[in-house]
């Protein structure tokens, strides 16, 4: 599946050089590639971030689940079980937008801009906003 969005993206990347090109940009038409390279290091950049920014949701939801049968089995106070997913929670938004920034920095560096479309995620009936990454522009 990624070989295939990757190649998708490549062909996305080649066909938007191409009517730029065929457009009359004001850019060199290698200076046009130069974009495409780095618009398609930026998507490598962003997809990795956001599988990293995915993994971190699904251990928080396993994490949440244990602190859950903990509260179920007695093992734990509610108060504590509310205690363990709030910090549980903090780590998590604080994770994923240190991934989230560090992917905006390095396709930043690349001439790319990077968006983020905030995602809502539902751990223990809290709503929790992550922000996973696209590219806006070169």
């Amino acid at each position: 599946m990624k070989k295939f969005v990757f190649l998708m993206t490549i062909i996305a990347v080649a066909y938007g050089f191409t009517v730029a090109v065929s457009a009359g940009t004001t850019g060199t038409p290698a200076l046009e590639a130069d974009y495409a390279v780095n618009e398609v290091k930026a998507q490598n950049i962003i997809d990795r971030a956001n599988e990293k920014i995915d993994a971190s949701i699904e251990e928080a939801y396993e994490k949440a689940e244990l602190i859950l049968m903990d509260y179920e089995n007695g093992l734990i106070t509610e108060e504590k079980k509310d205690m363990k997913i709030e910090r549980l929670i903090d780590r998590l938004q604080t994770k994923t937008s240190r991934i989230a920034d560090k992917a905006k920095e390095k396709a930043a560096s690349l001439g790319v801009e990077v968006g983020c479309e905030l995602q809502t995620v539902i751990i223990d009936g809290r709503e929790v906003l992550i922000d996973p990454l696209f590219i806006i522009g070169t």
